[in-house]
């Protein structure tokens, strides 16, 4: 009995030792055991362990925020550890840790204001001539990008006169080097990186990458097999080994390797395996290896996302449809699986249902630019320009370093005549991202839009000297055209349809170049001979009926439309073609009927609409039409040619609201005369003759039809001017007779 009693006041002796704890002891626990799994890479557990230490004390340390976004860090979150790291400095503006960490991220920033207040806050804490390598390095990252190459040249040299194997600042002053033109001395900075460091793994790897970047393979090849003999299972080492594998046509070695990867638990690289399949064309492989991948972690959001694109890419849409279905079933406010299902909608054409997600993902995250960027892909298949641009222009302002919503609000601007805003977008591109392929083809399709052929040729050269991309030599294609020199833009063509043969636009520029040169007939052959080549080409069997039609052969045209219909059922393009073919046949039912069957799929798809109005009129079914216009105008109030025919059509019976409309589109295009004809004739419905004569004037003199001629002289004769009304009348009938009928004043 009184042993029960001596081990029972143990136990609570024990416990009521570990509920004494102070918050000061409970902080330190946690901190203790997150560096230790920070110390094992376990970087999410990390995380935990340095959230529960913020929470046990109740006046803020420093500490704990610092480990969290080194934590953080790690785990490619930069804007949780960025947070983390200003939270820290808040608390103890002298906590070197976090003050350098936040200038670390800074100093990468395209923001010149932010790289400075970097520098600055270095200085603040470290002092005019600091002596710590990391600091020396994060202060040349910075000048670097303020263009004081001459101080990050001195400050690199510091830090390795300091630190000759730190790693970092060699790599920093070879690119440099490389910069200014010295190739010589960037040599000579990555060979004393090798000398100072013989048994790096990581020194051995940068010298490969080094070589690689100066297109020395072999020199790449032997630096990336000794990391591999320092450290056999070293990752980032193999990832480079089998790069250089693929790229000499090693791909069955180069596969190997891949699946070796595949085999290590680090997330960063494990999915190549899977990425080189799909580039090797084993779809099915590919997918079930990301398949296995994501059983092996059902909590890794990255993997399903990777295996939902992967699912997509080989149209398994209903597998992705329902592993999103139970990722929101699990968390109804995941933003990744639910921008993904907004993605899946939009290929499944369903717009409504994506236009939902996109927005409910905006609500959730409005300060997201991937949520703004969703939204500006639904707008995009919508046909709603104006917003789509709003969304890109958002995109960029919470994200000004992603660009590929820089190069889609570029080419918006060009679509919408715009040139000089599209030229500003791509002169705003960050630094960092200036002599990207993405960036260097959007500024010059810019500049070709804008007419500026001095600064797209430098462009052109600049990009083709770093590679020869099948974009570029588009562009250079497009270039020659403009300048007539039609040999020199073919061969550039035909040096790009030989890395890319079914390239739709190369294949219709030169068709085009053909026609130039008034051998339209040559283009025709040169198309049905790739298209040969090509059956299951949709897009080369949609261009052959394009041009098919232009030269009148309607009946082989809407063969290579079927075909293109059988090899992409969810073609529009061919859908919208075969109607117009109807149309223009006066097969106006078949013509209905398809076009009904694009709008059930694409209910905001404006070509649809304007053929299908243009259908109803030609069928003398003019309220039908009325309807299709108001819709197209419900999406995009600026569709000019809606919102006039809308007028127009309202005018006999509405004549208030049709005015309300016209003058919607006089605003918008107060030079068009179908405009001011039809502002003319609404004033004219409305017993307003004076205005009515005004714009119908201006009509006349821009384009003066007779119809037209016939509406200025009725409004004439309403005005009192007998004269000028009977000559403006009889000159009009005179050209058409029918004019009086179809006025029906």
């Amino acid at each position: 009995m009184n042993k029960t009693l001596s081990a029972l006041a143990v136990v609570l002796g024990l416990a009521l030792t570990g509920c004494s704890k102070t918050p000061a002891e409970k902080e330190a626990a946690f901190l203790a055991k997150g560096k230790a799994l920070l110390d094992k890479k376990d970087y999410p557990r990390a995380v935990l362990e340095f959230q529960n230490a913020i929470q046990t004390m109740p006046k803020r340390d420093a500490e704990p925020y610092y480990m969290l976004g080194l934590a953080y860090a790690q785990l490619n979150n930069m804007p949780a550890a960025t947070q983390a790291f200003q939270t820290a400095v808040e608390i103890n503006p002298k906590h070197p840790g976090a003050q350098l960490k936040l200038a670390e991220i800074m100093a990468e920033s395209s923001n010149k204001n932010a790289v400075e207040d970097a520098v600055k806050r270095l200085g603040t804490v470290f002092g005019d001539k600091p002596e710590d390598t990391e600091v020396l390095h994060t202060l040349a990252v910075a000048e670097v990008r303020l263009g004081d190459l001459s101080d990050a040249v001195q400050h690199l040299q510091q830090a390795l006169s300091k630190a000759p194997t730190d790693l970092q600042s060699s790599i920093g002053l070879a690119r440099i080097k490389m910069t200014q033109g010295d190739r010589a001395g960037a040599d000579a900075v990555m060979k004393a990186a090798v000398q100072s460091a013989p048994k790096s793994v990581e020194t051995a790897l940068a010298a490969a990458q080094y070589f690689l970047l100066t297109k020395r393979v072999d020199e790449g090849n032997l630096e990336v097999h000794r990391a591999l003999q320092l450290d056999s299972n070293n990752e980032p080492a193999l990832v480079v080994l089998a790069t250089i594998q693929s790229s000499q046509g090693q791909t069955g070695e180069a596969e190997k390797t891949y699946k070796r990867l595949s085999q290590f638990p680090d997330k960063r690289f494990n999915y190549l395996y899977s990425i080189f399949l799909f580039q090797q064309g084993k779809r099915d492989q590919a997918v079930a290896e990301l398949e296995r991948l994501a059983k092996a972690d059902p909590h890794d959001k990255d993997m399903r996302s990777r295996l939902v694109a992967a699912y997509m890419d080989v149209n398994k849409f209903q597998q992705a449809q329902d592993l999103l279905t139970e990722a929101l079933k699990h968390d109804a406010r995941d933003p990744q699986a639910m921008l993904q299902r907004s993605e899946l909608y939009l290929r499944l054409g369903k717009s409504a249902e994506a236009e939902k997600d996109a927005h409910q993902l905006v609500e959730l995250q409005p300060e997201s630019s991937n949520a703004h960027y969703a939204l500006s892909r639904v707008l995009l298949a919508e046909g709603s320009q104006e917003n789509r641009r709003h969304e890109l222009n958002e995109t960029l302002r919470l994200d000004p370093n992603l660009l590929r919503a820089r190069v889609e609000l570029s080419q918006a601007w060009i679509d919408a005549g715009d040139t000089g805003a599209a030229v500003d977008t791509m002169n705003r591109t960050p630094q960092a991202q200036k002599d990207t392929a993405a960036a260097i083809i959007a500024g010059n399709w810019a500049f070709l839009a804008h007419g500026d052929e001095t600064r797209a040729r430098t462009g052109i050269d600049r990009g083709l000297a770093i590679q020869r991309l099948p974009a570029l030599l588009y562009e250079d294609a497009i270039l020659k055209t403009i300048q007539r020199d039609y040999a020199a833009a073919r061969k550039s063509l035909d040096e790009m349809v030989k890395t890319d043969p079914e390239n739709l636009r190369a294949w219709t520029l030169l068709a085009n170049d053909y026609s130039a040169q008034k051998q339209s007939r040559a283009a025709v052959l040169q198309l049905q001979q790739v298209v040969t080549q090509h059956p299951k080409s949709a897009k080369l069997q949609y261009l052959l009926a394009r041009w098919l039609i232009d030269s009148g052969n309607q009946s082989e045209a809407r063969s290579a439309l079927a075909a293109a219909k059988s090899a992409d059922p969810a073609m529009i393009d061919a859908d919208l073609a075969l109607a117009q073919l109807d149309y223009s046949a006066g097969k106006l039912d078949s013509a209905r009927n398809i076009l009904n069957g694009v709008i059930a799929k694409y209910p905001k798809s404006t070509p649809a609409r304007k053929l299908l109005a243009d259908v109803e009129e030609r069928a003398g079914n003019i309220s039908a039409a009325i309807d299709q216009y108001r819709a197209i105008v419900d999406v995009d109030p600026k569709q000019i040619i809606a919102l006039n025919n809308l007028a127009y059509h309202l005018l006999k019976n509405n004549p208030d609201e049709a005015l309300t409309y016209a003058q919607q589109a006089d605003q918008l295009a107060p030079d068009s005369p179908a405009v001011q004809d039809t502002m003319g004739w609404a004033y004219y419905r409305k017993g307003l003759y004076g205005p009515a004569v005004q714009h119908l004037k201006k009509a006349v003199a821009k384009d003066g039809t007779p119809l037209r001629k016939y509406h200025l002289g009725m409004a004439y004769l309403k005005t009192g001017d007998e004269k000028q009304g009977q000559e403006t009348i009889r000159a009009a009938l005179r050209a058409d007779p029918s004019v009086a009928k179809e006025s029906n004043p």
